[in-house]
């Protein structure tokens, strides 16, 4: 796959930017309505993005070209994270702010192959109930709902044989 980068950092949100927008459960029910954090290489939207209707926040955001789409990087250490990974020969796909599933679900590399196991993994509900704490919500509005987490970039590689992997990087 051709490695084309262009990059391009967004100011830091200043006084004249919204800062009023929060994650409610509408919205994040709307994220999840609207695909977001589904598909796989150039069709791939991710959860969290870079952009005025998404909530603020302090940091700077990167948009970064690569795959046929825009990766869409919320801090400086994804973008960093993201340039060190591109130097990777095994380097299949990338996805940026990618869901966890609150309930048991297949494994992440189902959306490559057909030979991925059938077999379900554990939800982020199901490993803070092991641990004993409490799941993060989403308030709003007089309801509560489960907090969606993410992680920052989930790789997609390939070794020597083809057989596909996975590396999480938060």
């Amino acid at each position: 796959m051709q490695t084309i980068c262009h990059r391009i950092a967004l100011p830091k949100k200043g006084k004249n930017m919204r800062k009023t927008k929060k994650f409610t459960p509408d919205l994040i029910e709307k994220y999840h309505q609207l695909g977001r954090g589904t598909g796989t290489f150039g069709d791939y939207i991710p959860f969290h993005r870079v952009g005025r209707s998404d909530p603020s926040s302090k940091g700077v955001s990167h948009l970064t070209y690569w795959g046929n789409r825009y990766q869409e990087l919320l801090s400086d250490g994804e973008n960093d994270s993201l340039l060190f990974s591109l130097m990777l020969p095994n380097l299949i796909d990338i996805r940026e702010q990618i869901p966890l599933s609150y309930e048991s679900s297949f494994h992440e590399l189902r959306d490559y192959s057909i030979h991925a196991t059938n077999e379900y993994f554990p939800g982020s509900k199901d490993i803070c109930n092991e641990l004993g704490v409490k799941h993060p919500t989403a308030n709003g509005n007089g309801r509560s709902i489960p907090w969606t987490m993410t992680t920052d970039i989930l790789l997609t590689l390939s070794y020597p044989n083809g057989k596909l992997y996975m590396l999480a990087i938060s």
